[in-house]
C-alpha cells in the first residue's frame, strides 16, 4: 500500500509540473517580455562602461589539495591506530598493521573552510567523488584542522560518536596553486559583473513570503522600489520538492530589480533561478526537471556570458566576499540550450587539459562537460560528444582517470 501512495504522488507530481511551465514565456521565447530585455540592455551599456574602470582584481588561489588515500577502523582499533600515526607510521605499515581496514586509495582531497547553517565555521577535508555523488570526509568544526592535535605530518583522523576512526593519509599534503591571469581575470570578471557589493536577500531578512500584485508594473517607480525592498527583506525556504515559492519569490525580485534599475540585485536573482540555489526541506529528484535554467536570457544582453559563468564556476581557496558560486551540475544542463555551445565546448575542453589548472577545476570542468552531454536530446550528437570528452583523458593524471572510468563517464 505504501508504495502505490507513494507512485500515486510521483505520477500526481509529474502530471502537475507537465501541464503548466515553470515561467510565462513571451513572444520573444524569454522570460522576460521585450520592454523588460530593453531596460537590462540600456543597465548593461552602462555596465560595460563601468567595468573599464573597475580596480584590478587580485590573485585567486585554486582550493588546497592533493592525491591521497582513505582509511576507515571501528572503534576495537582506534586507539592503537592514533598511537601508530603519532609514531609516524608509513602508509604501506599501516594497512599491513591493521588488515581489517577499509582502505581507498589515490583519491583527489581537498580542503575546505565554510559556515554552517548554524553558524558555525566548519573546515572539511573531503574526498573529490569522481564518477558518484558522495565522497569520504572529515569534518572539524571551529577548528583549524592544520594546528589540532588531529593532524599529524600526513595524517588526519576523527573518532565518530560510536569510537570508530576515519583517516586521510595524505603524503604530499594539501597544496593550493596560483590560477593563471585567464582565469582570475575569468572571476575578476564575473565578481564585478554581479556586483559583490550588494546582495539580493539582506542578512537580516525574516522568514515569510511578500508576492508583488498582479499589477505592479503599473504601479510607481517608488511603490515598486519599496515592493523590491519588501521581497528582499524576506528569506523563502521551500516546504518540499513541488513548493515553487523560492524560484517564484527570485522571479518577482529579477523583475522588480529590472524595472527600476537595479543590475546587481537582478544578476544574482537570475543566477540564483538558473543555479536552483534556493534552501528547501527536501528536493525529490523527479522535481528537477521542471526546474529550467535560463541562459538565454543571459545571451541576448551584451555582456560576456561565456566569462560569466566560467568565472561562477572556478573553485578558488580565497573568494571575495559575496563571491557567487555556481552549481556545476545546472550550468552543464544550461550550456545544452547554449546558443554559442561550441565555443563554450572548446573553453571547457581547453580548462580540462591545461595542465597548468588545478585538478581540481579541472574535474569539476569534466563534470561540467559530463553533465552538458546528459541533457542533450539528440542521440547520434551525444556519441560524438563523448568521443570528444574520452578524448580529453589522456592529459588527466592517471589516478584520476582510472577513478573517472571507475564511475563510468
Amino acid at each position: 500500500m505504501k508504495l502505490i501512495i507513494q507512485l500515486f504522488i510521483f505520477l500526481l507530481a509529474t502530471s502537475l509540473f507537465s501541464q503548466n511551465k515553470e515561467f510565462e514565456i513571451h513572444k520573444n521565447g524569454l522570460i522576460y517580455d521585450i520592454p523588460t530585455i530593453k531596460k537590462l540592455s540600456y543597465i548593461v551599456d552602462s555596465l560595460n562602461l563601468k567595468y573599464k574602470t573597475c580596480a584590478e582584481f587580485p590573485e585567486f588561489y585554486s582550493v588546497p589539495q592533493g592525491q591521497g588515500h582513505f582509511i576507515s577502523l571501528s572503534s576495537t582499533y582506534s586507539e592503537l591506530a592514533i598511537k601508530a600515526i603519532k609514531e609516524n607510521i608509513s602508509f604501506d605499515e599501516f594497512v599491513v598493521k591493521f588488515p581489517y581496514s577499509e582502505v581507498k586509495k589515490d583519491l583527489l582531497v581537498s580542503k575546505d573552510k565554510y559556515t554552517a547553517y548554524d553558524g558555525q565555521k566548519v573546515l572539511s577535508v573531503r574526498e573529490m567523488p569522481i564518477g558518484k555523488r558522495y565522497g569520504a570526509s572529515i569534518e572539524y568544526q571551529n577548528a583549524d584542522l592544520p594546528h589540532s592535535n588531529k593532524w599529524n605530518g600526513p595524517w588526519i583522523y576523527k573518532l565518530d560518536s560510536e569510537g570508530d576512526i576515519d583517516i586521510f593519509y595524505i603524503p604530499d599534503g594539501l597544496q593550493k596553486e596560483k590560477l593563471s591571469y585567464q582565469y582570475s581575470h575569468m572571476i575578476g570578471y564575473a565578481d564585478c559583473l554581479i556586483d559583490t557589493s550588494s546582495v539580493k536577500i539582506k542578512e537580516d531578512a525574516k522568514s515569510g513570503y511578500f508576492e508583488a500584485p498582479d499589477n505592479w508594473k503599473s504601479q510607481s517607480m517608488s511603490k515598486m522600489e519599496g515592493m523590491l525592498e519588501n521581497m528582499r527583506n524576506q528569506r523563502i525556504i521551500g516546504t518540499c520538492s513541488m513548493d515553487q515559492s523560492p524560484r517564484r519569490h527570485a522571479m518577482y525580485i529579477a523583475l522588480l530589480a529590472a524595472e527600476t534599475t537595479n543590475w546587481g540585485v537582478f544578476l544574482k536573482a537570475h543566477l540564483d533561478i538558473m543555479n536552483d540555489r534556493f534552501t528547501r526541506v527536501s528536493d525529490g529528484s523527479y522535481a528537477w526537471a521542471q526546474r529550467q535554467t535560463y541562459l538565454k536570457e543571459l545571451e541576448v544582453l551584451d555582456i560576456n556570458v561565456l566569462d560569466l559563468i566560467i568565472g561562477i564556476s572556478l573553485a578558488v581557496d580565497n573568494p571575495v566576499k559575496n563571491h557567487y558560486t555556481g552549481n556545476i551540475g545546472r550550468i552543464g544542463r544550461a550550456l545544452a540550450d547554449a546558443k554559442n555551445v561550441e565555443q563554450f565546448e572548446q573553453q571547457l575542453i581547453s580548462m580540462i587539459t591545461d595542465n597548468q589548472l588545478d585538478n581540481y577545476n579541472r574535474v569539476l570542468f569534466y563534470y561540467m562537460f559530463a553533465n552538458y552531454i546528459h541533457h542533450l536530446d539528440d542521440e547520434v550528437l551525444k556519441v560524438r560528444k563523448k568521443m570528444k570528452l574520452v578524448a580529453t583523458l589522456g592529459a588527466l593524471p592517471p589516478y584520476i582517470v582510472k577513478k573517472i572510468i571507475e564511475g563510468q563517464y
